[in-house]
């Protein structure tokens, strides 16, 4: 179970090996449940088989079977809580022997006083449309049969048999396989659907193993080989034509439940499945993979930008550490002067003065423009990572500066440009970048350029002004959202599958009383 607090949910029996510190942490009713069995009409020799049932239902969400074998320190609990002597009892069938009327009665007020109802026609129909919105995103009908029998255990709705819920847990997991097949095949074109599970077997650029095998290979450590491997990855899916798929029909987490079958099973495993099955995992892999992948380029590009930032910082180090010298020998020439009785008063305190302007004439060294500098000087490596992001086409609003920062960056690489051109608009870097791009030096400039481009597209990827399609992590936020049409429609039933507060009043007061 996903919680502490459904440990138990499901059991159709106590379980086994409870010690009295399991018994007492599990199964203690509260004082007034017991006040609630003591002032009850029912006969004394019944109070012990309403408290086992109490104590049961709440345990696991399940009726007690007349057949339940009760612990023994369990019964000397339950016993001590109502006052009553130990017992040997070891099932309620002990203490309804031929009372199987008195039983039904009995569970029914147990329900009752815990605030369960029972799972009826009304029940059954809350439990499917809830199973239906949470099985877009279930990885397998397990997870489906768990989810339900904990919506019911919240939902204080008793727990029908096993059988019950697991026919709808498959029934409502195979809706959205079908559905999933429908929305791959419109997609994905049948022809072009054949071909994708044909060439999945055939060799990959690495001779020996299969271009699913490669795919599913690591690219190796941080490195620019690395770099072009993730790369090359991405260009062979998207010449599969895999970043035009259109799958916006299934969520991100179904698409990825269908993906980890594809990554936990062998290639020769996956074509013995049946073709509908294969098709939609191999779909579903293969666009999860492409923005895997996207994200890992983008992380690798990233952190080689960092690499560049920190030589700067690196120099910045080394320009305080050879300034602070400076001034050191500087402060020692000083004194050298002052104590210097050769000289006269007049002549000392001019060369003093001399030194003292001097120190204070040199510009305090600029973190930011010495990194600046250092993104500019090393055009070769920032080349390299602007190449390494040219398959990911990044994107951006077109009214943002960061939009059209990168259509500029795209139109001069396309021109194969060696200069930044004369009437480039400097508006679209930052103040500071300025002077480096206002100068005589055109191909300076360009580097310049491209140095302020590589550190704006990595701050625009994190802060969502820029965004590829294509990666799982940086695609554009309106992608992630639940389009507005399915949210008005769907919105009551999708907050009680997964146990949100509609309201947002109450969804705010609840965190508030949490804090």
């Amino acid at each position: 179970m996903s919680s502490y607090r459904y440990r138990f949910v499901g059991y159709e029996k106590m379980p086994s090996g409870m010690n009295a510190d399991d018994v007492q942490l599990h199964c203690q009713l509260s004082d007034e449940l017991i006040r609630e069995i003591r002032n009850s009409s029912f006969l004394k020799r019944y109070h012990l088989g309403l408290a086992v049932q109490m104590s049961f239902l709440a345990l696991t969400g399940r009726n007690a079977d007349a057949r339940l074998k009760m612990p023994a320190p369990m019964l000397s609990l339950l016993c001590s809580q109502l006052g009553i002597h130990s017992t040997a009892i070891g099932s309620l069938k002990s203490l309804y022997a031929n009372a199987q009327r008195t039983l039904t009665t009995h569970r029914a007020w147990v329900r009752e006083k815990l605030l369960f109802s029972s799972y009826d026609e009304a029940n059954h129909q809350r439990l499917y449309v809830a199973m239906s919105k949470r099985a877009v995103d279930a990885s397998s009908v397990d997870e489906l049969f768990t989810f339900a029998q904990e919506w019911l255990f919240d939902n204080r709705i008793v727990l029908p048999s096993d059988r019950v819920v697991q026919d709808l847990a498959r029934y409502a997991f195979q809706v959205v396989e079908n559905q999933a097949f429908v929305i791959i095949q419109a997609a994905v074109t049948p022809v072009r659907l054949r071909v994708l599970l044909k060439v999945m077997h055939e060799e990959s650029p690495i001779p020996g193993i299969s271009l699913l095998e490669w795919l599913k290979q690591s690219a190796g450590k941080h490195g620019v080989k690395a770099l072009k491997e993730v790369n090359s990855r991405i260009e062979t899916l998207k010449t599969l034509g895999v970043h035009l798929w259109n799958l916006q029909g299934l969520t991100i987490g179904r698409i990825h439940a269908f993906a980890q079958s594809v990554v936990n099973r062998s290639p020769s495993e996956t074509a013995r499945r049946i073709e509908s099955t294969r098709s939609i995992e191999i779909v579903c892999f293969l666009k999860h993979l492409l923005g895997e992948l996207s994200d890992e380029a983008i992380f690798r590009n990233n952190r080689h930008t960092g690499d560049i930032v920190r030589m700067g910082t690196n120099r910045v180090q080394a320009k305080q550490a050879q300034r602070a010298m400076e001034y050191r020998t500087s402060i020692k020439s000083i004194r050298d002067i002052a104590a210097d009785t050769t000289r006269d008063a007049q002549s000392r305190l001019s060369s003093i003065m001399a030194l003292a302007d001097d120190m204070l004439g040199r510009p305090p060294v600029s973190r930011a423009e010495i990194v600046r500098r250092t993104l500019t000087e090393q055009s070769a490596r920032v080349r390299t990572v602007l190449d390494g992001m040219a398959c990911l086409e990044l994107k951006g609003d077109a009214e943002h500066r960061d939009g059209r920062l990168i259509s500029a960056l795209r139109d001069l690489r396309a021109a194969g440009a060696k200069e930044l051109p004369t009437d480039f608009d400097t508006s679209l870097v930052d103040a500071k970048w300025r002077p480096l791009l206002d100068v005589p030096d055109r191909k300076a400039a360009l580097r310049a350029f491209e140095g302020f481009a590589l550190t704006r597209i990595r701050k625009g990827l994190i802060g969502g002004s820029l965004y590829v399609d294509h990666s799982a992590t940086y695609q554009s936020k309106e992608n992630l959202l639940i389009p507005q049409d399915e949210w008005k429609r769907d919105k009551a039933a999708l907050c009680e599958a997964y146990g949100l507060e509609l309201n947002p009043r109450k969804a705010l007061d609840l965190q508030y009383e949490l804090c």
